[in-house]
Protein backbone atom coordinates (compact mmCIF):
# COMPACT_ATOMS: atom_id res chain seq x y z
CA UNK A 1 0.00 0.00 0.00
CA UNK A 2 1.06 3.61 -1.00
CA UNK A 3 0.62 6.80 -0.13
CA UNK A 4 -1.45 7.46 -2.94
CA UNK A 5 -4.57 4.95 -1.64
CA UNK A 6 -4.27 6.41 1.30
CA UNK A 7 -3.75 10.08 0.69
CA UNK A 8 -7.21 13.18 0.99
CA UNK A 9 -7.36 14.29 -2.74
CA UNK A 10 -9.40 17.19 -2.08
CA UNK A 11 -7.16 19.06 -0.38
CA UNK A 12 -8.28 22.59 1.48
CA UNK A 13 -5.36 24.95 1.13
CA UNK A 14 -3.86 27.81 1.52
CA UNK A 15 -2.18 31.07 0.14
CA UNK A 16 0.83 33.09 0.66
CA UNK A 17 -1.14 36.46 0.80
CA UNK A 18 -4.15 35.15 2.95
CA UNK A 19 -4.22 36.53 6.63
CA UNK A 20 -3.57 33.91 9.23
CA UNK A 21 -6.67 34.44 10.59
CA UNK A 22 -8.36 33.34 7.69
CA UNK A 23 -6.36 29.95 7.89
CA UNK A 24 -6.97 29.93 11.83
CA UNK A 25 -10.71 30.06 10.52
CA UNK A 26 -10.08 27.20 7.87
CA UNK A 27 -8.28 25.03 10.77
CA UNK A 28 -11.15 25.08 12.81
CA UNK A 29 -13.53 24.89 10.88
CA UNK A 30 -12.65 21.51 8.91
CA UNK A 31 -10.73 20.49 11.60
CA UNK A 32 -7.41 20.29 10.45
CA UNK A 33 -3.95 20.08 11.81
CA UNK A 34 -2.46 22.22 8.78
CA UNK A 35 -2.58 23.45 5.48
CA UNK A 36 -0.67 23.42 2.35
CA UNK A 37 0.30 26.67 1.15
CA UNK A 38 0.68 27.06 -2.95
CA UNK A 39 0.31 28.88 -5.99
CA UNK A 40 -0.85 27.64 -8.93
CA UNK A 41 -1.05 24.53 -7.03
CA UNK A 42 2.68 24.42 -6.49
CA UNK A 43 3.46 23.51 -2.93
CA UNK A 44 5.11 26.59 -1.58
CA UNK A 45 4.69 25.95 2.16
CA UNK A 46 2.96 24.66 5.18
CA UNK A 47 1.28 26.13 8.07
CA UNK A 48 0.24 24.12 10.82
CA UNK A 49 -0.96 24.70 14.28
CA UNK A 50 2.70 25.32 15.57
CA UNK A 51 2.58 27.72 13.20
CA UNK A 52 0.44 29.80 15.05
CA UNK A 53 1.60 29.60 18.15
CA UNK A 54 3.10 33.30 18.10
CA UNK A 55 6.04 33.68 20.45
CA UNK A 56 6.43 37.19 20.71
CA UNK A 57 2.19 37.69 21.03
CA UNK A 58 2.52 34.60 23.54
CA UNK A 59 -0.58 32.71 21.92
CA UNK A 60 -2.15 30.18 20.70
CA UNK A 61 -4.32 32.06 17.96
CA UNK A 62 -7.24 29.45 17.13
CA UNK A 63 -7.91 29.41 21.44
CA UNK A 64 -7.13 33.02 21.24
CA UNK A 65 -10.41 33.50 18.08
CA UNK A 66 -12.42 31.52 20.49
CA UNK A 67 -12.23 33.23 23.22
CA UNK A 68 -12.69 36.48 21.58
CA UNK A 69 -16.08 35.24 20.47
CA UNK A 70 -17.22 34.42 23.94
CA UNK A 71 -16.00 37.64 26.34
CA UNK A 72 -17.85 40.95 26.47
CA UNK A 73 -15.12 43.83 26.71
CA UNK A 74 -15.88 47.24 27.71
CA UNK A 75 -14.67 50.14 25.73
CA UNK A 76 -11.20 50.85 27.14
CA UNK A 77 -10.50 47.19 26.61
CA UNK A 78 -11.87 47.23 23.50
CA UNK A 79 -9.71 49.67 21.96
CA UNK A 80 -6.96 48.10 22.61
CA UNK A 81 -8.12 44.49 21.96
CA UNK A 82 -9.18 46.34 18.80
CA UNK A 83 -5.41 47.52 17.99
CA UNK A 84 -3.60 44.21 18.37
CA UNK A 85 -6.81 42.40 16.54
CA UNK A 86 -5.62 44.38 13.46
CA UNK A 87 -2.38 43.81 14.05
CA UNK A 88 -2.99 40.06 13.67
CA UNK A 89 -5.24 40.49 10.83
CA UNK A 90 -2.62 41.77 9.11
CA UNK A 91 -0.13 39.34 8.97
CA UNK A 92 -0.09 37.07 6.37
CA UNK A 93 0.19 33.22 5.78
CA UNK A 94 3.55 33.73 4.22
CA UNK A 95 5.21 35.29 7.47
CA UNK A 96 4.52 32.42 9.64
CA UNK A 97 4.32 29.00 7.00
CA UNK A 98 7.15 26.59 7.30
CA UNK A 99 8.65 26.97 3.64
CA UNK A 100 11.19 24.00 4.05
CA UNK A 101 8.18 21.11 3.84
CA UNK A 102 8.96 17.38 4.28
CA UNK A 103 7.12 15.81 0.81
CA UNK A 104 6.26 12.36 0.19
CA UNK A 105 5.87 11.11 -3.82
CA UNK A 106 2.13 9.18 -4.49
CA UNK A 107 4.30 6.12 -4.51
CA UNK A 108 5.96 6.46 -0.97
CA UNK A 109 5.19 3.10 0.63
CA UNK A 110 2.90 3.33 3.89
CA UNK A 111 5.38 2.17 6.12
CA UNK A 112 7.96 5.20 5.42
CA UNK A 113 4.76 7.50 5.95
CA UNK A 114 4.70 6.04 9.31
CA UNK A 115 7.98 6.54 10.09
CA UNK A 116 8.18 10.15 8.69
CA UNK A 117 5.04 11.38 10.36
CA UNK A 118 6.39 10.00 14.04
CA UNK A 119 10.09 10.18 13.96
CA UNK A 120 10.13 13.85 12.28
CA UNK A 121 7.20 14.94 13.89
CA UNK A 122 4.54 16.12 10.79
CA UNK A 123 1.66 16.67 10.48
CA UNK A 124 -0.09 16.77 7.50
CA UNK A 125 2.37 15.33 5.00
CA UNK A 126 2.03 16.54 1.68
CA UNK A 127 1.82 14.44 -1.06
CA UNK A 128 3.47 16.11 -4.38
CA UNK A 129 4.69 14.84 -8.16
CA UNK A 130 7.89 15.27 -9.45
CA UNK A 131 7.05 19.38 -10.35
CA UNK A 132 6.13 19.56 -6.84
CA UNK A 133 3.05 19.89 -7.47
CA UNK A 134 0.11 19.17 -4.48
CA UNK A 135 -1.68 15.72 -5.66
CA UNK A 136 -2.85 14.76 -2.15
CA UNK A 137 -2.18 14.83 1.65
CA UNK A 138 -1.81 12.14 4.03
CA UNK A 139 -2.44 13.17 8.39
CA UNK A 140 -1.87 10.84 11.37
CA UNK A 141 -5.30 10.34 11.07
CA UNK A 142 -5.70 9.15 7.87
CA UNK A 143 -3.16 6.07 9.48
CA UNK A 144 -5.64 5.50 12.44
CA UNK A 145 -8.71 5.50 9.48
CA UNK A 146 -6.49 2.62 7.93
CA UNK A 147 -6.68 0.17 11.26
CA UNK A 148 -9.97 0.16 10.65
CA UNK A 149 -10.35 -1.19 7.45
CA UNK A 150 -8.06 -4.20 8.65
CA UNK A 151 -10.36 -7.24 9.10
CA UNK A 152 -10.03 -8.45 12.31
Amino acid sequence: MTAKDIMTKNIITATGDMSIYQAAQLLNTYHLTGLPVVKDNKLMGIITESDFILKRLDIHLPSFLKLLNSIPFDDINQNKLSEDYKHLLEIKVADIMTKEVITISPDTPIEKIAHILTSQKVNPLPVVDNDSKLVGIISKADLVKLLTTIPS
